[in-house]
Parts: C-alpha cells; sequence; structure tokens
C-alpha cells in the first residue's frame, strides 16, 4: 500500500467526494484544471442561490479566475479548454468497486455481511461501507484497508481518466 502525505490525502478525499455524488445530483460539479493541475468546483451556494467556483480547500475564486474558468468550460472541447469535469461514479460503479475490495478479504463470515450490505448501496454520495466498517467495532479492523483501497482506486482511475496529466496523488499540491 502506498503511503499519502496529508495533501496527497486530502486531494484523494476530495476526489472521493466529487466521485461518489450521485449521477443526477446538480448543485454540485467537480473539475481538474489541466493547465494548472488543480482541482476546482462549481457548487449552489444556498445562501445567494448561485453557482459559484471554490477551489479544492472550497474558498471562493477571485472574479477574474472564476470568468477564465466559465469562458473555457463553454468550449465544448475538452482537450481545448483544458477543464475536465471529474467523473461520478454510478451505483453499479459503487458496488462493483465495494464488492472488488471484500472479495479479496479472508474469512466468508465478513464477506457475506459485507457483500449484503454494499447490495444495499443507496443513490447517494457515499459508499456502504464507509458506514458498516466504521460502526460495527467487530470490522473496524477493516476500515483502515477498506480506506487505503479506495483511495487507491480513485487514484488509479483518475489517471486513466486523464492519461497524458501527471494526476497522481501530487495533483494540485500547492
Amino acid at each position: 500500500m502506498m503511503i499519502h502525505t496529508d495533501a496527497d490525502s486530502y486531494n484523494l478525499l476530495w476526489l472521493e467526494n466529487a466521485m461518489t455524488l450521485p449521477v443526477g445530483y446538480l448543485d454540485q460539479h467537480y473539475y481538474l484544471d489541466a493547465r494548472t493541475n488543480n482541482l476546482f468546483a462549481l457548487i449552489n451556494m444556498e445562501e445567494n442561490d448561485c453557482m459559484t467556483y471554490v477551489d479544492r480547500f472550497y474558498q471562493e475564486l477571485d472574479v477574474a479566475d472564476a470568468n477564465e474558468l466559465s469562458q473555457r468550460l463553454a468550449t465544448e472541447d475538452n482537450e481545448m479548454s483544458q477543464v475536465f469535469e471529474i467523473p461520478r461514479f454510478t451505483i453499479d460503479e459503487k458496488m462493483s468497486l465495494q464488492l472488488e475490495f471484500i472479495t479479496n478479504l479472508p474469512g466468508g463470515y465478513h464477506n457475506s455481511k459485507l457483500s449484503a450490505a454494499v447490495k444495499q448501496q443507496p443513490n447517494d454520495s457515499s459508499f456502504v461501507l464507509d458506514f458498516v466498517v466504521g460502526d460495527n467495532h467487530n470490522q473496524a479492523f477493516i476500515a483502515k484497508y477498506w480506506d487505503e483501497y479506495k483511495l487507491e482506486t480513485i487514484s488509479r482511475l483518475i489517471n486513466q481518466f486523464i492519461p497524458h496529466l501527471n494526476t497522481g496523488p501530487t495533483l494540485a499540491v500547492a
């Protein structure tokens, strides 16, 4: 297993948040700016009911940066704009990822209970295993391995999504 710095882990957790939002959820969109290798989001700010550009720390971007990103997002060609929306997991993809993890665990007792829980994956912004292994002290030892597996998988998937970029764990550490 790869050891991540705090910044690496933060970026991967940010990507996890982006990728686990329900596919049809329209109030938040997460992006990678390939020109700067930075992560940002377009989020509906409830206090003023408008979409706002924020950086990976959820701080509002200045007007000039927001305008530039808005213009680049309006470009139909992602390769030209170099702004890529972070893909989201479908329910089936969330279940598949979790079942793959469970398959590699020893002991059928845990596997059957965890598999049954995963097959009930709701259409929300989480993985069901986050709650199952975190809330059950008998399975708490799995949580560390699940978290590492999840972050490694997200890192691998992001690198496949945008293969021409160096988007490993050091993404947007500035």
